[in-house]
């Protein structure tokens, strides 16, 4: 398992939390700062196969805002599946 702190402003938070909830993670902390233009950190712990992917979809969420920083924590046991594709795919094997 890893901590994961998240650094985003205020307007982003929903989407980074659904992100984090969705990869099998717990929220520790949230707070905001309004000395840092509303700037909102969020940490979590999470299994550090949730953390796959994740920076990609964090940046594109947030618009490339984003602050994520990892920090391992320790073994912990299976935290069930995480899902890893929110669209299907389609593959041809013949033309028509």
């Amino acid at each position: 398992f890893e901590v994961a702190v998240v650094e985003c402003p205020e307007e982003y938070t929903g989407a980074c939390v659904d992100l984090l909830g969705s990869r099998c993670g717990q929220m520790i902390d949230m707070n905001t700062s309004e000395l840092n233009g509303g700037t909102t950190t969020i940490k979590y712990r999470l299994p550090t196969r949730g953390l796959l992917g994740l920076r990609n979809h964090m940046l594109t969420a947030t618009k490339g805002t984003a602050v994520l920083n990892t920090l391992f924590d320790g073994y912990d046991d299976w935290t069930g599946e995480i899902k890893t594709r929110e669209n299907g795919s389609l593959t041809a094997f013949a033309t028509g």
